[in-house]
Formats: structure tokens, sequence, C-alpha cells
């Protein structure tokens, strides 16, 4: 959690009426940075973690554990029952924000694909719809090159050497050029 949520909730009452307020100022300095260590690692320390971690303050670990305050699980795991809770409570919530981000996504993705199918029918549709037209337009302009062969339109502009050119290009390709 450390990585996603890099703090944790500190309840003021707790900490001046709860159990911790009846211990030494040493024993809660240490009891803080082990809060600290224990939210960056996920609520899954050891002891044998805690001890390597702080050294010089085994015994207020001790105290800690005999007070109840860190409590042990088993499998030389500890908790802290306020940061379990918490930690509990976020991977919650962010499964469910995952859940929803996932199944969000999905329909995303299902409407992009719907929506893609419909343009691609209607493409399709337009394009058989208007074949004819575009084959008619095809040959319209086909049907302008060619008489501007014969009136010049094209040609009258055009050197003597270009018109030659032109009119034999025209003649491979059977459009009716302008007559020599």
């Amino acid at each position: 959690m450390a990585k996603e949520l890099p703090y944790f909730r500190f309840t003021v009452a707790e900490w001046t009426n709860g159990d911790i307020s009846y211990e030494d100022n040493n024993v809660k300095g240490v009891f803080a940075d082990v809060c600290a260590f224990y939210w960056f690692k996920d609520c899954n320390v050891s002891k044998q973690m805690l001890t390597k971690r702080f050294p010089n303050a085994k015994q207020e670990i001790e105290t800690l554990i005999m007070s109840n305050i860190i409590k042990e699980k088993g499998d030389d795991l500890l908790g802290i029952n306020f940061l379990d809770e918490q930690h509990k409570l976020l991977i919650s919530i962010s499964k469910k924000r995952a859940k929803s981000g996932r199944e969000g996504g999905l329909k995303r993705v299902a409407n992009a694909k719907e929506m893609l199918k419909q343009v691609v029918k209607q493409t399709l549709s337009y394009n058989d719809n208007n074949k004819d037209k575009d084959i008619y337009q095809a040959n319209a302009s086909h049907i302008k090159s060619s008489k501007e062969l014969d009136t010049g339109g094209a040609l009258g502009t055009m050197p003597e050497e270009g018109r030659d050119i032109a009119r034999d290009i025209a003649k491979k390709h059977k459009t009716v050029g302008r007559p020599e």
C-alpha cells in the first residue's frame, strides 16, 4: 500500500487516550517508526524483520508486544490492528475500483467494436448504392477529356510537339483524338 497510498490515518484521540498513551516516550517513538515500517511493508512484517530493522529498540518492541499494542499473528508475523483494518479497507476499495474499471473498459471496447461494425456496414452500403454513380462519373470524366481533345480544349494551349504526344497517348487508350 505504500506505493498506492503512502500515508495512513492517524487518530489523535487513539494516540492520546489509547493503550499507547501509557507507554513512555521512547516506546511511543519506536511505535511510530514501527507503524511507518509496517505500512511500507504492506502490513506484512515478522518479529525478526523488526529486530533487524530496529536493532537498538529490541526492548521497546518487546514492550509493545507484551502490552498487546503489536499483536503476534503466528508464523512469526506481527499485526497492528488499526493499520490492518485500514489495509483491508484499501484493498477492498482497490479491488472494487479495478473491477469497475475493467467493466468500463470492456464496455468501451464493445462500443468501439459496434461503432466500427456500423461504419463498415454504412461504407459497404454506400459503395453498393453509389457503384453505378461512381462508374458514371469515371466515364463522364473520360468523355470530358475526349471532348476536350476533339475541341482542342486540353490541347489548344499546348505546343505542337506536346499535342502530338497527347494524340498518340489518346490513340493508345482508344480515346477519340483531334482529327489530323
